[in-house]
């Protein structure tokens, strides 16, 4: 495969189902998953945050760095098969939104053009 996202999608489908011994997940499920994956990523930028402007924490930056970096890749793995059940490709859906937001106020910045 010559693109992440086109590897991530067929190796996360396939992973999922081994995961869950072979069932289907249920859609309300996947958006219970990427909405805590998401908050988890909050979390992770606020012990960033504290570690950057002095704050008390409770890890150290190196530490909050690889927290937020773990966080990321869940972001992305829930949110990859969140789209996979509703049929939407991430890549294509994330291109045209780009793209309407810089026709929308004007920008000159655009994806895949």
């Amino acid at each position: 495969m010559d693109n992440f996202l086109d590897e991530l999608k067929v190796k996360n489908q396939t992973r999922s189902k081994e995961w869950a011994n072979g069932a289907d997940l249920d859609p309300l499920f996947s958006v219970v998953e990427f909405a805590g994956e998401a908050g988890e990523l909050a979390d992770a930028v606020k012990k960033l945050y504290r570690c950057l402007n002095g704050l008390r924490s409770s890890m150290t930056e190196e530490e909050a760095r690889e927290a937020l970096s773990e966080e990321v890749g869940d972001v992305m793995i829930t949110l990859d098969l969140l789209c996979s059940q509703f049929g939407i490709d991430i890549e294509e859906s994330t291109r045209d939104k780009f793209n309407k937001t810089s026709r929308k106020y004007d920008l000159s910045v655009f994806l895949g053009e």
